[in-house]
């Protein structure tokens, strides 16, 4: 077991703004409705096609409604999973896929935020689809203000935060928590080939972006072919930089 501070990604805010505004009444025809799924082309020249689909299942479904953003570029995925963000912006980029608001029997979708480098009128497509793990809301926790709170992922990975120690988008964050297994082929990305036959374990925290300003305990089970000292290689995904960074070296020791 050891302690793990992760380190700050992206995050993806919500604000819902209701305002009264006084109207005119015309005799002209209504105005064109405006379709909330419609996509928003950014101020770049650039492109990035790709598929969303679900990382679950034997074969994986394609997973249509989930919110895709690259730089100020915006769109959402078609029934069969396909997106296009049209007019990106070249250079670093924050990039988003939000699932949270595909709901699907007992759960939701996860939220994935990362960093792409697209040049001048570049069009990229996607070599693979981007895989979205489902939440399901029994592995969702709800973090305790005032105490420890502990998340349990299917393979009995677990999480302990204390008291005051999540932040989302810089605030103080007292929401659901969720860690969630992925299957190391099923990542939204590809993993680096170097980590290729060496992956004990991939895990999400949900919601993305989460961040934890103080030092928060992982444990991770002991594997029936493990040695009596075992040092395991911990990392994460740098939402910022879009890279994998090391967040250092645990050490197992049977009793």
């Amino acid at each position: 077991m050891r302690s793990l501070r992760r380190r700050p990604s992206v995050g993806l805010g919500f604000l819902s703004v209701l305002a009264l505004t006084a109207c005119t009444i015309t005799n002209g025809p209504p105005p064109e409705p405006v379709d909330p799924l419609a996509a928003r082309p950014g101020t770049g020249t650039a492109q990035l096609i790709g598929v969303v689909k679900s990382a679950e299942g034997e074969t994986p479904l394609p997973l249509g409604g989930v919110r895709l953003s690259l730089g100020d570029a915006q769109a959402y995925s078609n029934v069969d999973g396909s997106f296009t963000l049209s007019n990106v912006p070249a250079g670093p980029q924050p990039f988003a896929a939000d699932g949270s608001g595909v709901q699907a029997g007992d759960g939701k979708y996860a939220q994935f935020f990362t960093s792409l480098n697209l040049a001048e009128e570049e069009k990229r497509v996607l070599d693979r689809p981007l895989y979205l793990p489902f939440v399901p809301n029994a592995s969702q926790r709800t973090i305790v203000p005032d105490g420890v709170t502990t998340a349990t992922s299917g393979d009995g990975v677990t999480v302990e935060i204390p008291a005051g120690g999540a932040r989302l988008d810089g605030q103080p964050y007292e929401g659901p928590i969720a860690i969630v297994n992925v299957a190391p082929d099923r990542t939204p990305i590809a993993l680096p080939a170097r980590f290729e036959g060496r992956t004990r374990a991939v895990l999400t925290l949900q919601p993305a972006g989460i961040d934890f300003p103080v030092p928060v305990r992982l444990t991770v089970p002991e594997s029936s072919g493990d040695a009596k000292s075992v040092f395991r290689s911990l990392w994460s995904l740098d939402g910022q930089s879009g890279e994998f960074v090391s967040d250092g070296v645990g050490k197992h020791d049977r009793g």
